[in-house]
């Protein structure tokens, strides 16, 4: 790594000598800084080090400046100079090594050298230093004056010891703050020189006698101290020199990036507070300190912050000191549980009606960090909450605590979740108990198919309990109930009875809905009826196959004529089913209106007829010739009926 240096003595007047580089504009002000310092003590001294930018030739002038007793004028002075090019000040970690590259002219004639570039490879060794309380007490007393707010004057008690010092101070900086750094190791005995105008800090002589002690520094004084003592290894230093960056302001910066690295390791309640006065205070303009901000409200930096920052940023808006988090920042939000639990609900209630993206962002991570166990007992106090993370996770639905809300809750909670969620459905079976009409429509009308299937299942089971609104809502939704899929899962005559009973026998519906859901649950249904309600059952079937036709109205008929024919000729058949079948017959006149039997052999050769049903179906629907001879007298005597006589006469 090469650098450019120049040299400045006395010839004819304090001048540039010597140099590998033209200095262009910057020749007057590197002039005056390389004279002797005014008021300065050498005394005991080597000399001293300045250091200031050059932005002119884009360079930083590092300059030693030793007296020159040798020359014939009093105050002369050698200073040699180094130009360092930015990069130089950005790899270097420990830059006292730069020191090892100074040296001083013997003569006038001792020129040539500073017209040539150096090279630094072979010195880069580091310069340890013996950290006294001296040496640690003017360490603090230099940052104070660089950082704080008060006195830029620094006592010492002997000249050049503050050189090490401020050399590894200067390390510490992170890269921009380096380049503008203004210092000078002269010490005077002046209370203000009046070159310090141009300088960051400066030196003044004091008699040991006269160091007072003084009170303890702030905390940030102490862990900047620390950090530059352990030189390049300090844990601070990754920190400052990641988020100094990109500040606006440099000396000024660095106090509130160190407190806020203290922030990051001694959180308490009110750090959030703390970091957030910090901010507004030292970086009120939203493009200052860009990357220090992201990652803090992203949550990277001090998370148990995130949320008091995000909580800011919501509420200021566009006019937020903070950028917007970004995604995977705001989804940090989730790792906050449980540790924050009542910040992140409060958090989510605020931002639970929110319309904009950050805060429907904000609100979304937060109902994905509450675990489902716990969710209902935590956000009891936070009823938009609740509603809104239902929405978005409706599998909390489907927890054994939302088991515990009223009926009116869960009614009110399932009207939130996406109709083609099953969530609701996996509720079915656990409240059929509850005998709430509101409930129980909410659910069927959400999920008919499946939930009627869940109904029919209950009732099939006689151990099971099934509040009485569930089946009240089914019978209302006859479209739902009365298809084959429903039906068919039907496996007792016992049900069949009780909603054929419900639905009002051979009312309107069940006539609409036609005779395939009875025979699909009557192919498995078991009979578990006493003789009469069994009898009211056939009979209600075969008026269903007279009042729908089709091939099912011939399976009934082939099915149950025989049995109630039979009841009817020997007058058993119970008066329910009398009442039910006797509209659906046809009138034979007053005279014979009394022949029920006869009516019912009508009906049901006027149904063979109508439906085209095969002669020998009509034929085999009794056993009985004495029947049989019957149907065949009733066929004969309608339109039509014919065949169906000859057969019944054939059989």
């Amino acid at each position: 790594m090469d650098i450019d240096q120049c040299l400045f003595g006395y010839e004819d007047g304090h001048r540039l000598l010597a140099s590998s580089m033209p200095l262009g504009e910057e020749l007057s002000d590197l002039t005056e800084l390389s004279d002797l310092a005014p008021g300065v003590v050498f005394t005991g001294s080597n000399g001293y080090w300045t250091g200031i930018p050059a932005p002119k030739i884009g360079r930083y002038a590092l300059m030693r400046t030793w007296p020159a007793p040798e020359m014939p004028r009093p105050g002369c002075v050698w200073t040699h100079a180094l130009l360092l090019e930015p990069s130089i000040l950005e790899n270097l970690s420990d830059l006292s090594v730069l020191s090892q590259l100074f040296i001083r002219p013997s003569s006038h004639l001792d020129q040539n050298q500073y017209r040539e570039q150096l090279t630094l490879e072979n010195v880069l060794t580091e310069s340890p230093i013996q950290w006294t309380t001296n040496a640690n007490r003017l360490l603090q007393d230099l940052l104070v004056a660089l950082y704080g707010l008060g006195q830029v004057s620094v006592p010492v008690i002997a000249p050049e010891e503050a050189d090490a010092t401020l050399f590894a101070l200067w390390s510490q900086q992170w890269p921009r703050l380096r380049r503008n750094f203004r210092f000078q190791t002269a010490v005077t005995r002046d209370q203000r020189p009046t070159s310090s105008g141009k300088l960051d800090v400066y030196l003044q002589l004091e008699e040991d006698s006269n160091m007072h002690p003084r009170p303890a520094n702030a905390d940030w004084v102490k862990a900047a101290a620390d950090d530059v003592i352990q030189g390049p290894k300090g844990k601070l230093r990754p920190f400052l020199w990641r988020y100094g960056a990109d500040v606006r302001r440099q000396r000024g910066s660095f106090r509130p990036i160190v407190n806020i690295e203290l922030l990051r390791h001694r959180y308490k309640p009110d750090t959030g507070s703390k970091l957030l006065k910090l901010i507004t205070d030292a970086f009120p303009d939203r493009n200052d300190a860009i990357a220090l901000k992201q990652d803090i409200v992203d949550g990277v930096l001090i998370p148990r912050a995130q949320l008091d920052v995000l909580g800011f940023v919501l509420a200021h808006g566009d006019n937020a000191v903070f950028p917007s988090p970004s995604k995977v920042g705001i989804s940090r939000l989730a790792n906050l549980w449980p540790d924050r639990t009542q910040d992140l609900l409060e958090l989510a209630e605020r931002t639970a009606s929110s319309e904009d993206e950050l805060g429907k962002s904000v609100f979304d991570s937060i109902a994905s960090a509450v675990p489902m166990e716990e969710f209902w007992s935590w956000t009891k106090p936070y009823p938009r909450v609740q509603e809104r993370m239902v929405a978005a996770r409706p599998e909390l639905l489907g927890s054994e605590a939302a088991l515990h809300l009223d009926n009116r809750a869960l009614v009110a909670f399932i009207n939130v979740v996406a109709l083609d969620n099953p969530v609701g459905l996996s509720l079915v079976p656990k409240v059929l108990s509850r005998d709430d009409s509101h409930l129980a429509r909410s659910l069927i009308d959400r999920h008919p198919h499946e939930a009627a299937l869940e109904v029919i299942a209950a009732l099939n089971n006689t151990s099971s309990t099934i509040g009485a609104a569930w089946l009240k809502e089914l019978i209302q939704r006859p479209d739902i109930l009365l298809t084959p899929a429903v039906f068919g899962s039907i496996m007792k005559t016992s049900l069949l009875f009780d909603l054929s009973e419900r639905l009002g026998w051979l009312s309107e519906s069940v006539i609409s809905a036609g005779t395939q859901p009875w025979t699909t649950a009557l192919a498995k249904a078991k009979n578990d009826l006493p003789a009469d309600k069994y009898e009211t059952l056939e009979a209600f079937l075969i008026g269903l196959a007279l009042a729908c036709g089709g091939d099912g109205g011939r399976q009934l008929l082939e099915q149950f004529f025989a049995e109630v024919h039979d009841l009817i000729l020997k007058a058993r058949l119970p008066w329910r089913a009398i009442k039910i079948l006797s509209p659906n017959l046809p009138d034979v006149g007053w005279v014979r209106s009394w022949d029920m039997g006869l009516r019912l052999r009508l009906a049901v050769a006027s149904t063979y007829v109508q439906n085209d049903y095969p002669p020998e179906s009509y034929a085999a629907l009794s056993k009985s010739d004495n029947v049989r001879s019957m149907l065949a007298e009733v066929a004969s005597e309608i339109i039509g009926g014919e065949r169906l006589a000859r057969a019944a006469s054939r059989f």
